[in-house]
C-alpha cells in the first residue's frame, strides 16, 4: 500500500498539471506565440539547467553505470527489432502505409523527457533526475539516428549524417548532460554561488514543462487513425516498459535506476516526434494523434509500470 500510495501522490500533481495546461490553452487564457516562447525557455534554458545542477555533484563513481548503459540500449534495439518485424504482418492486418510506418515506429521508441524528469524528480528527487539525465545521455543519439534511419527507408527524408551529428550537437539537453558530467568528471566542482543560480533557474522546470505538455493535447481523431493509434499506444505504453525492465534485470540493473529506466519507457512519445514526421516524410496526422492518446493513456499506464516496478524484488 505504501509503494501505491507514495507514487500516485507523486503523479497525481503531473496530471493535473498536465490537465491545466490543456485548459488554460483552451481557454485561450495565452496567446499561441507566448506557449511557443515558454516551449523555449523550458527546453533550451530551464531543463538544462536542471540537468547540469544535478549531474554536476552526483555520485558517477557509485552507479552502475556500464549495466545500466547496458540495459538502456538492449531494451530500445530490441523494440526497434520487433518493429521491424513486425511492419509486414501489421501492414497486411491494418493497411499500415509506409509513412504511417515511421510514425508508428517514432511513437514507440522516443520518449517525452520533460515528463520523465518530472516524475522521477517528485518521487526519487536528484538522484532520480540524475538517472534520468544519465538515459538522456544515452538513448537520445541512439534514438535519433534509428529514428532518423527509419524515416529515410519508408519515409520521403534524405539521409545526411552530417545533419543527424549536428542536430544532435545543437540539443541542449544533449548539451547540459555534457556539460554536467564535464564538471563531474573534471573534480572542478559546482561553486556555491553557481549552483544556487542553476537552482534557481530550472526551479520551475518541471511544472512548465507539464503545462506545454498540456497545452500540447488535441482531442480530434481521424477513425482510420484509431486502430493504429492504439497499437501504437499499447506498444510504447505497455511492451517498452516491459522490454525495459526485463533488460534491467538481466543486467541487474535495481532502486532507483531501475525505477528510473521504467519511468522513461512508460512516458509517452517526445513532442519532437511530430516536427520530425513533418520534415521527412512521415505521417504528421497520425503522429499528433498518437503523441495526444498516449498522453492521456499515460495517466493510468504509468502509475501502473512503477508500482510493479517498486514491487518486484
Amino acid at each position: 500500500m505504501t509503494i501505491i500510495t507514495s507514487t500516485l501522490n507523486a503523479l497525481i500533481p503531473v496530471f493535473l498539471i498536465i490537465a491545466l495546461g490543456f485548459v488554460l490553452k483552451r481557454k485561450n487564457v495565452f496567446p499561441a506565440q507566448m506557449w511557443q516562447a515558454f516551449g523555449q525557455l523550458c527546453y533550451y534554458v530551464m531543463i538544462p539547467m536542471l540537468v547540469v545542477k544535478n549531474l554536476a555533484r552526483s555520485d558517477l563513481a557509485a552507479l552502475p553505470l556500464q549495466s545500466y548503459i547496458s540495459a538502456l540500449v538492449m531494451a530500445i534495439l530490441a523494440m526497434s527489432i520487433l518493429l521491424l518485424l513486425l511492419r509486414p504482418a501489421l501492414s497486411t492486418l491494418t493497411g499500415l502505409s509506409d509513412a504511417a510506418f515511421t510514425s508508428l515506429f517514432q511513437g514507440t521508441t522516443r520518449w517525452q523527457s520533460m515528463i520523465a524528469l518530472s516524475v522521477t524528480g517528485m518521487l526519487y528527487g536528484e538522484t532520480g533526475i540524475t538517472f534520468t539525465a544519465i538515459i538522456i545521455a544515452t538513448i537520445v543519439p541512439l534514438l535519433n539516428l534509428l529514428n532518423v534511419s527509419v524515416l529515410v527507408i519508408y519515409g520521403n527524408g534524405t539521409f545526411n549524417i552530417r545533419r543527424v551529428v549536428t542536430e544532435l550537437a545543437k540539443n541542449p539537453l544533449i548539451i547540459a548532460c555534457l556539460i554536467g558530467l564535464s564538471i563531474n568528471l573534471s573534480g572542478i566542482g559546482l561553486a556555491e554561488p553557481l549552483y544556487k543560480t542553476l537552482s534557481i533557474l530550472s526551479g520551475g522546470a518541471m511544472g512548465l514543462s507539464l503545462l506545454i505538455v498540456g497545452a500540447g493535447i488535441t482531442l480530434k481523431m481521424e477513425n482510420n487513425d484509431k486502430k493504429l493509434v492504439g497499437i501504437a499506444t499499447i506498444l510504447r505504453l505497455v511492451l517498452m516498459p516491459t522490454l525495459m525492465l526485463l533488460s534491467c534485470l538481466v543486467m541487474g540493473i535495481e532502486g532507483v535506476a531501475r525505477s528510473a529506466a521504467i519511468i522513461a519507457a512508460s512516458v509517452p512519445t517526445a513532442g519532437a516526434s511530430y516536427i520530425l514526421a513533418r520534415q521527412m516524410g512521415g505521417d504528421a496526422p497520425l503522429m499528433a494523434n498518437i503523441m495526444t492518446f498516449q498522453v492521456m493513456a499515460s495517466a493510468i499506464t504509468l502509475p501502473i509500470a512503477i508500482i510493479l516496478s517498486e514491487g518486484i524484488l
